[in-house]
């Protein structure tokens, strides 16, 4: 019985064996296939991307790839381009300018700044160009000045810085030092301090009201004499009229805002 069962075993482990070899060799077949046909799909798929990339090598090195996507992303027409060969190829058309001077005119434009500031700068200048030296027949230049109520005519010639207002010296007719400082403000911006003689007329307002405008109008008179003194004064603010006047009173208080005082009952 064991001998029997030892000789079983024996005999069927090399049906096992069999099988097995017969088995091998058609995994080895289906195993080699798959693998040329993988070699196959790569050898193909690298010769489509050659075949790609020389494509897309040409397209960059084309003679014409340049011109033709400045084209195509501008909308430019061909029928633009043929005005502009046109425009070209003009020449010596009477009442036409150059080519050369219609770029030139073009990149003026273009390089030119339209900023506010600029435009206002510019037409300052040629107002400054434009402005002449105003005197009379005695050598003096004359300036209206006006603050609140009060009016100002002023005139000043070449002297050695005699000031006059209403037929008095101004250090009589303001004995406040401020308010004589605050009036040779004008000549110290413009480094003229004792070089004009002041010959002025006021009336009406108070003090203060007088003070500015006799200021206005040396300032004015200045600018007259000597028009290249008008950036000094203008940038220190002595040509601007100050148009503060007193707020009217309102109805129902006491001054312009001042209230009465208020009562419960």
């Amino acid at each position: 019985m064991l001998g029997e069962g030892i000789d079983g075993i024996q005999r069927e482990g090399g049906r096992l064996d069999e099988l097995d070899a017969d088995e091998d060799p058609e995994a080895e077949l289906k195993r080699q296939k798959n693998m040329e046909r993988e070699k196959e799909l790569a050898e193909l798929k690298r010769q489509k991307n050659m075949e790609r990339e020389k494509e897309l090598m040409e397209i960059l090195k084309g003679p014409n790839r340049a011109f033709g996507d400045l084209i195509a992303n501008s909308g430019i027409t061909e029928g633009m381009i043929d005005s502009l060969i046109l425009l070209k190829d003009v020449r010596d058309v009477p009442g036409l300018p150059p080519l050369s001077e219609i770029e030139d005119e073009a990149i003026q434009k273009l390089s030119a700044t339209s900023s506010r500031a600029e435009v206002e700068r510019q037409k300052q200048e040629e107002i400054a160009k434009a402005r002449v030296r105003q005197v009379d027949e005695k050598g003096r230049a004359y300036g209206t000045g006006k603050r609140k109520c009060s009016i100002a005519r002023v005139w000043i010639q070449s002297g050695n810085g005699k000031f006059i207002v209403n037929e008095k010296d101004f250090d009589a007719y303001f004995p406040i030092l401020d308010h004589r400082a605050e009036l040779l403000r004008p000549f110290t911006v413009t480094n003229n301090l004792g070089l004009f003689d002041v010959t002025c007329t006021v009336k009406g307002g108070g003090v203060s009201g007088q003070v500015g405008a006799i200021r206005l109008g040396i300032s004015r008179a200045l600018q007259n004499f000597e028009p290249g003194l008008r950036p000094y004064l203008k940038a220190a603010g002595y040509l601007t009229r100050d148009s503060r006047v007193v707020e009217r009173k309102k109805p129902g208080k006491a001054k312009a805002r001042k209230s009465f005082q208020w009562v419960k009952r």
